[in-house]
């Protein structure tokens, strides 16, 4: 049986290079310590014809206002459709501290896989939440549990907000 090459990933990516080349950034100023909204496409990788090629399969939002309290709320969806065309979907609120990594504070998460109809695959709709207290963060779901919180943690989506602040 003959080996089988890796799949070329300079031309894998071409689709990404097309849109790069026409890509426009904002234009204007950009306070990162104020309300925003940011969109991204989320973009994968798939076999094809021994090569690998670029295609969108999902959206991600992120938008960011300021608390009442000081801190900042940030309100996440996300979409991906998964390669049997349901669609894996994440809607999140995350209230943080309006320190260096936007550590998170309090949590909701909703998760569920879309059919094809968009509605709901029964037992695929999740709900967990969470919250940081007495120097622990207690996950809330099915079971609960509590765990030591350091002063200052970051989680993936809080990210989005620590980046853009950075000096």
């Amino acid at each position: 049986m003959a080996a089988q090459s890796a799949p070329s990933s300079h031309r894998s990516l071409t689709a990404v290079e097309d849109f790069l080349k026409t890509f426009q950034p904002p234009v204007g100023p950009f306070d990162p310590n104020s309300a925003w909204e940011h969109r991204y496409a989320i973009w994968v990788l798939l076999p094809k014809d021994r090569n690998l090629v670029s295609k969108p399969m999902g959206a991600l939002q992120v938008r960011r206002k300021p608390a009442a309290d000081g801190g900042i709320e940030l309100a996440v969806e996300q979409s991906a459709i998964q390669a049997d065309r349901t669609v894996y979907q994440a809607r999140a609120t995350i209230r943080c501290a309006a320190d260096r990594l936007a550590t998170p504070r309090e949590w909701e998460l909703n998760t569920a896989i879309l059919d094809r109809s968009g509605q709901t695959v029964d037992g695929t709709a999740i709900r967990r939440t969470g919250k940081v207290s007495g120097g622990k963060i207690g996950f809330h779901g099915r079971a609960e549990r509590r765990v030591a919180a350091p002063a200052h943690f970051t989680s993936n989506w809080s990210l989005f907000d620590a980046l853009q602040r950075l000096p």
